[in-house]
């Protein structure tokens, strides 16, 4: 049988943090909400969860709300254009 792939974001996975597209490898899922994640630099992102894990400690580890992760790139990064609010 074929596996079904999880829906996005999973732990192992790796998504995109707004507001600049910073690359983060997901860890956990927590109770409230939010995602355990790691910053990975721009190279170790495109490496398996496996050769990169012990690779930063825990000081590239924060948590983060699950709306503030994207699966791409160009869906974390926010321009000016978006960030502008009009005035009512």
């Amino acid at each position: 049988m074929l596996e079904t792939k999880a829906a996005f974001p999973y732990p192992g996975s790796t998504g995109y943090l707004k507001p600049q597209g910073d690359p983060v490898r997901i860890i956990q899922r927590r109770a409230d909400g939010r995602l355990l994640v790691q910053k990975l630099s721009p190279v170790q992102h495109l490496a398996p969860a496996s050769s990169s894990a012990a690779v930063g400690g825990a000081s590239r580890t924060l948590t983060a709300p699950a709306a503030d992760v994207c699966e791409r790139q160009i869906d974390a990064i926010e321009t000016r254009a978006q960030q502008r609010r009009r005035a009512a």
